[in-house]
């Protein structure tokens, strides 16, 4: 069980960092590509750099930092019982068998270590054996988001090497959005 819970909040970091790589490019992306053409003011550049910034650091904490440290077991992290019936939905051939061992050795360890209760647990420990629990998350299956994170990258990499000025320009105004920005005359 402490296998799967740590996978489990593995896979759960790993989507949230994908999530999170797609958000920041996208966001970005958009973010420079409006600055580029509007040339908007200190006021506007301020409320969309002060937005960006709380909504990555908001995706990153949520998604990518909240599960890395359920992960090395800080906070509050699935208990046996939750573990067990998440289990339970991936393989019905385990359903409820897992769930009554894990209340069995609960109730034995409350009542002390009685020969009866011990030798029920062992009867259904046998049952589950041959289940490895970890399949029941599959890392793999994160892949499937990479379709939201890699086509804001390879934007941005292509306007990064069609013309840097596309993206290091609005970048610098929206870093510096404190300062007032002219725009350049168009025949100049």
């Amino acid at each position: 069980l402490n296998s799967f819970i740590r996978k489990y909040y593995l896979n759960q970091m790993l989507r949230g960092l994908i999530w999170f790589i797609a958000v920041y490019a996208l966001f970005f992306l958009l973010l420079n590509i409006f600055e580029y053409y509007s040339w908007s003011s200190s006021n506007v550049r301020t409320i969309l750099f002060y937005f960006y910034l709380a909504l990555n650091i908001l995706i990153l904490v949520r998604f990518v930092l909240i599960p890395l440290m359920k992960l090395f077991r800080i906070g509050n992290i699935l208990n046996d019982e939750e573990a067990a019936r998440i289990i339970g939905d991936h393989f019905p051939e385990v359903s409820d068998k897992l769930l009554n061992v894990i209340q069995l050795k609960k109730l034995s360890e409350e009542n002390g270590t009685l020969e009866l209760l011990k030798a029920g647990i062992d009867q259904k420990m046998k049952g589950l054996r041959p289940v490895p629990f970890v399949r029941a998350v599959e890392l793999k299956k994160n892949a499937r988001y990479l379709k939201y994170a890699i086509p804001p990258l390879l934007i941005i990499l292509i306007l990064l090497l069609a013309s840097q000025a596309t993206i290091t320009e609005p970048s610098r105004r929206i870093i510096n959005h404190n300062t007032e920005f002219e725009k350049p005359l168009p025949f100049g």
